[in-house]
This record gives C-alpha cells, structure tokens and sequence, in this order.
C-alpha cells in the first residue's frame, strides 16, 4: 500500500489562523539526497518538514481537499494563502485535483513541485 508523509503547517497571526503550507512526500524518499544538476533536494536533513502523519495515498487526497475547503471563502480579501511543497509521483497524484502537476520539476528523476496560492 502506497503511503505519503501529509504535515500541515500553519501560522497563527494576531490570534487568526494564517498562512498555510501543505507538505506531503512519498515515504521511501524520506532520508534520501535527490541531486540534478545544480539541484539539490534533501529529505534527510529537511526530514522534519515533511515526515509528519504517515496516511494512505487516499487518506493525503482527502486532507489536501480538506485543507483547500477550509481556507477557501468567498471573500478574496479574507481567503487564507495556502502552499504545497509536493515530493514524489504519489504525493503529485494526492494533490493533482487541485494543481497542475504537468508543472513538476524532476529532481533525481523524481517530480518535485511547489503551488502558491495567494
């Protein structure tokens, strides 16, 4: 069963609920050094940024969608910023209903792509 690190992460500003940034990373690549080129990705010295709940591939669909819900209102004005940081093809896959994962760099020979939304 395919499994991906999900770790939310959120700043509270003034008491309100701020920022937020949605890390999820296929779990074999937890501890690797992904290299192209000049590019260097490191799972085992930013560990701790990705290895939070460890879920199905399902379960990571599920909370990317949950986390687009809450931060969406109809006020663009008061709509939350949200972030993905996306490492490995099954993580793309979780999150490719609400990003355009064609637009993932390839580190390693594996797709890598961070969204802002603002």
């Amino acid at each position: 069963m395919t499994k991906i690190y999900f770790k939310k992460h959120e700043r509270i500003v003034d008491g309100q609920s701020g920022p937020v940034v949605l890390a999820l990373c296929d779990a074999e690549l937890i501890g690797k050094k992904l290299s192209q080129g000049k590019l260097l990705l490191d799972l085992d010295a930013y560990r701790s940024f990705y290895a939070g709940e460890l879920v199905t591939a399902v379960e990571a669909a599920r909370l990317v969608k949950k986390c687009f819900s809450e931060t969406a209102t109809t006020s663009t004005s008061a709509r939350q910023s949200i972030s993905l940081n996306l490492v490995g093809k099954n993580s793309l896959k979780a999150a490719a209903s609400y990003v355009d994962v064609k637009k993932a760099k390839l580190i390693g020979k594996v797709p890598h792509l961070q969204v802002y939304r603002v």
